[in-house]
């Protein structure tokens, strides 16, 4: 078996490269909005907490101070965790583009088309103001990758990925 190199890693999508094949796996990104949460409650409460806990307020300011520390446990916790459940080998793809073949494949090996018909695009998003990663293929289309504008990812990386091993299928 082929080892999986990273070319791409943005918010929850990787790209791999693993032999004559590119690999998309998703990550999940659960955890990273619950991590993110509790990092910013976590945040909010402890610098409320010490500011009370200053100015004299107590019973106001410990209560604040032990749930900001739970959340700040809770950001740890969920860190520590993803790193463990998160190594190459661990996370299955959503999609391969089979380049020995010229087929596009779900995560299963199901043959979904081949490379000919298959386009990877930016795409506009009603939601945000960051681009979004779209497969074309057939009459079918699939979003891959949602940009997040505010944590800097954009699926320009995804993209030059693809031309620098598949340029056919990248929109121009």
């Amino acid at each position: 078996m082929n080892q999986r190199q990273l070319l791409v890693a943005q918010g929850s999508l990787l790209l791999y490269k693993e032999g004559a094949r590119l690999l998309f796996c998703d990550r999940g990104s659960q955890a990273t909005t619950a991590r993110f949460v509790s990092g910013l409650l976590a945040a909010i409460l402890l610098a409320n907490g010490i500011a009370q806990v200053a100015l004299h307020n107590l019973v106001v300011g410990l209560p604040l101070l032990a749930v900001g520390g739970l959340c700040a446990l809770t950001f740890l916790a969920l860190g520590k965790a993803r790193r463990k459940r998160n190594t190459v080998a661990d996370v299955p793809p959503v999609l391969v583009l089979d380049l020995g073949q010229g087929l596009l494949l779900d995560g299963t090996g199901r043959t979904l088309a081949p490379l000919t018909d298959v386009t990877f695009a930016s795409a506009f998003q009603f939601t945000s103001s960051a681009r979004a990663l779209d497969v074309r293929y057939g009459t079918q289309t699939h979003r891959l990758f949602a940009g997040n504008g505010l944590a800097g990812h954009s699926p320009g990386p995804f993209l030059d990925a693809l031309r620098a091993y598949c340029p056919a299928v990248v929109a121009r």
